[in-house]
């Protein structure tokens, strides 16, 4: 073999040798696990009104590796982050947690206590969902909505379990209790 075609089968191995390498790290970029928790799940929860630190302040303490999310999120064009709650498991990759962040958020059990007390019921649910007690006992106590749709306060709010979003506002709340009573009324 003339010392030419050595060179050429040398630089043919290393040209193969570093796009395998390239290849491998692409690879663990996207496909990758790319978690630190324990459990085997953890929750990451984006409000309606979101700021740019959310992902900092929710998502990124449970990742490896926060540059490589970054760079396989703008592959995938993720730059617009959804509300809701969302479901990250142990050993996901970067492409796992974006394709979550993506989808469509948990939905979640929305427990009404037996009360026909305000602020009881107020209390309770917004321990589950994204809406705050006052905004919950404002609109739980709208008079206006109550005698529009001739119904008194308790009547609405039936003692059970429930589901929805978790970025669930106290509007949407009151009004998917009220057409969970007029499909059974």
């Amino acid at each position: 073999m003339s010392y030419i075609k050595k060179i050429l089968v040398v630089i043919a191995v290393l040209g193969l040798v570093f796009c395998g390498i390239k290849v491998y790290g692409i690879t663990q970029t996207f496909s990758g696990p790319n978690t630190v928790f324990n459990n085997e799940e953890a929750y990451i929860y984006i409000p309606s009104k979101k700021d740019e630190h959310i992902l900092k302040d929710e998502l990124f303490p449970l990742l490896k590796d926060e540059e490589s999310f970054k760079q396989v999120a703008s592959r995938l064009g993720y730059n617009q982050l959804k509300a809701g709650k969302y479901t990250i498991k142990k050993e996901m990759s970067n492409l796992d947690i974006v394709r979550t962040l993506q989808a469509k958020s948990d939905v979640i059990n929305v427990v009404i206590p037996n009360t026909n007390e305000i602020d009881v019921i107020a209390k309770q649910i917004s321990n589950q969902i994204e809406a705050t007690e006052m905004e919950l006992i404002t609109v739980l106590d709208d008079t206006l909505f109550l005698i529009d749709k001739k119904l008194k306060f308790p009547a609405l709010y039936k003692p059970g379990a429930y589901k929805m979003p978790w970025n669930t506002s106290a509007t949407n709340f009151r009004d998917r209790m009220y057409k969970n009573i007029s499909k059974t009324n």
